[in-house]
């Protein structure tokens, strides 16, 4: 049995692997996990539930590729800063 630890994002209700993971399709595998939300300060998780509760708002105002497109091209005119790193 191989042991391996990997950090995921729990998203729609799934977990979803933030790096690689060596296993075969439709292999189980028997998960323990620590939640990293502990570490967070407060302002950290009020900024957090922020984001989360935004997801989707924009579902169906905007139209996404234009959206896109509209971002290049004010980046390509220079009507737009860069950003910090």
């Amino acid at each position: 049995m191989t042991k391996k630890t990997i950090k995921v994002r729990y998203e729609g209700g799934k977990l979803i692997p933030l790096e690689p993971v060596e296993m075969n399709e439709g292999e189980t595998a028997l998960m323990t996990y620590e939640s990293t939300t502990d570490e967070m300060s407060p302002e950290e998780l009020k900024r957090a539930e922020v984001i989360r509760r935004s997801y989707g708002a924009l579902k169906g105002v905007i139209d996404p590729d234009e959206w896109k497109k509209r971002v290049y091209e004010a980046r390509e005119a220079g009507t737009r800063p860069d950003a910090d790193p």
